[in-house]
This record gives C-alpha cells, sequence and structure tokens, in this order.
C-alpha cells in the first residue's frame, strides 16, 4: 500500500483494504468481535445477518454511513487515518 505522503494512485481494491482494516483495527481495540457488533448494530435499529456483516467487513465494500454507524457503537468520534 501507498505510504501516507505518496500521491501514487491506488486502485479501488486498496482503499477497500484499507477502509476494512480501520474497521477490523478499532473493532479489535474494543474487543468486539463481529457478533457483538451485530448485536449493538441492532440496538441502533440496523439489522445485519452475521454473515453479511463479515462479508461486508472483509471486502472492505461498505459505505461511510456504515462505518459511522460501527464507530457509534464503539463511541468513537475520531479516527486516524494511517499510512
Amino acid at each position: 500500500m501507498n505510504s501516507e505522503h505518496d500521491n501514487t494512485p491506488r486502485t479501488e481494491a486498496e482503499w477497500r483494504a484499507q477502509a476494512a482494516q480501520i474497521l477490523k483495527a478499532e473493532l479489535s481495540r474494543h474487543g468486539v468481535k463481529y457478533a457483538e457488533l451485530r448485536e449493538r448494530l441492532a440496538a441502533l435499529g440496523i439489522e445485519e445477518s452475521y454473515g453479511g456483516l463479515a462479508t461486508k467487513i472483509n471486502r472492505g465494500k461498505f459505505s461511510f454511513t456504515f462505518f459511522i454507524q460501527c464507530m457509534t457503537t464503539l463511541a468513537k468520534t475520531e479516527i486516524k487515518l494511517d499510512k
């Protein structure tokens, strides 16, 4: 993956991989596994199947809205975008 200050264009797959990595890292930091994330999202009124949730996150194919919803379940208000 490109460095933080590298302006080389990235592929869509590279952007997705970074998104998935950031979300997985935050879940791990908070000790939240997919089953618990599913329950926390359900408490917000967001219904996701376990399989759909895992696939969405592992592929990095999710909307920014979904990302914010996940961060809300973790009570995260700031995210640092690493290289």
